[in-house]
């Protein structure tokens, strides 16, 4: 089996974890059971993660319909890069994003509704700042989870903002209002949302 895991590129005839190169061997075992290299560790960086999600609506046919998304999909994308931001994943009807500064990422989900409002769609917004696992380019993790939680307690074209990011940008002159007091996650306490005053 081992020798399967690794290409079938162990050397000699015994494959005893207690003989031998056993670094090569529990290498193998390490990335078969994790999906990282051993070499190859996340890192964990603070970013603002942003969550876009896109409304059904019934006034549209379903070809109408399947437009309207794709090309809000691409504004808001558009949006996220002239803010700086880096799209972390990106479904047919919804986009998250990561950005190094919580107020740039407020500004850029505020730019993200106001393209979603020329576009007659109705969105709904959230973000968090946290910890995210950095691996090949790509941003996961318990922040990006929470900020698409976040954004679940809005309604429509609100943008809402967890307590951490508001903290964040106090002196900023962005104003909230307090939206809720909620559970993010099983593990955590209750925390205040926000909603952003514009």
């Amino acid at each position: 089996m081992l020798s399967l895991l690794n290409g079938g590129r162990f050397q000699g005839n015994d494959h005893l974890p207690f003989v031998g190169n056993q670094k090569e061997m529990l290498d193998a075992i390490a990335e078969f059971l994790t999906g990282l290299k051993p070499h190859e560790k996340a890192h964990r960086i603070l970013a603002t993660v942003l969550h876009a999600q896109v409304l059904p609506t019934s006034r549209q046919s379903q070809p109408n319909e399947t437009k309207r998304i794709g090309l809000s999909q691409a504004h808001f994308t558009r949006e996220i890069e002239l803010f700086r931001g880096h799209t972390i994943q990106a479904a047919p009807n919804c986009v998250s994003a990561s950005f190094d500064g919580p107020a740039r990422a407020i500004r850029a989900a505020l730019a993200i509704r106001d393209s979603a409002s020329r576009l007659g769609v109705e969105v709904q917004l959230g973000l968090h700042t946290g910890e995210c696992e950095f691996y090949q380019q790509k941003i996961s993790g318990t922040a990006v989870e929470i900020a698409e939680r976040v954004a679940s307690f809005g309604t429509r074209n609100e943008v809402i903002v967890s307590s951490t990011v508001k903290d964040l940008v106090a002196g900023s002159g962005i104003q909230f209002v307090e939206k809720l007091v909620v559970r993010l996650a099983d593990d955590l306490p209750e925390c205040c949302l926000f909603q952003v005053k514009s």
